[in-house]
This record gives structure tokens, sequence and C-alpha cells, in this order.
């Protein structure tokens, strides 16, 4: 808070400046997943698609479209266990496209 205060000339409009420095906050902890301690590991990564109850409009452009955060596995430890194994890559892809 400090920084944006001092750095970027909010120095007479604390209130301001603490607002944006909230809401800042509050846009990383949504798309980020903070909140639910649900950070992504080894193997993972952080996505965003649009909301499930987000309703459908024609010609609607994605910046107005509610996006919610999800993590999916991009590689898995039956993944690495089937490498292992040397399973057929045919196999081993339609156990991907499954999961």
């Amino acid at each position: 808070m400090g920084r944006f205060i001092n750095n970027y000339g909010y120095d007479k409009e604390t209130v301001t400046a603490n607002a944006i420095v909230n809401d800042f906050l509050a846009l990383i902890e949504h798309h980020y997943r903070y909140t639910d301690n649900s950070f992504p590991k080894s193997g993972q990564m952080v996505r965003h698609a649009v909301a499930v109850n987000e309703y459908p409009q024609r010609a609607k452009p994605i910046l107005q479209t509610r996006l919610e955060p999800f993590i999916p596995d991009i590689i898995s430890e039956a993944d690495i266990d089937d490498m292992k194994k040397l399973l057929h890559y045919r196999d081993s892809r339609l156990k991907k496209v499954e999961r």
C-alpha cells in the first residue's frame, strides 16, 4: 500500500489507493484460487473457462463473459506410471482424453 501511495502520486488520496489495492487483491484471489487453498500441484495448471451459469448471447465478446478458474491435470501420476510400463501411445492418449 505504501508503495502505491508514495510512488504513484496517491499521497493525498489514501482512500482511493486503498480501494484500488483491495480490488486488485480480490481479483488476484479470484482468478488464481488462493482462497480455497487449491494451488496448482505438479502436472497441473490454472485455466479459465466460461462460467456454467453464464447466459449465452449472440456475438457476445469474451471480454464481457464471466470466466471461472479451474485446474486441470496436464499430466498425472497414472500418466507417469504408463510411461514406465511402456504402453502403446494410443492407449496412453485414450486415457488422457477420458480424463
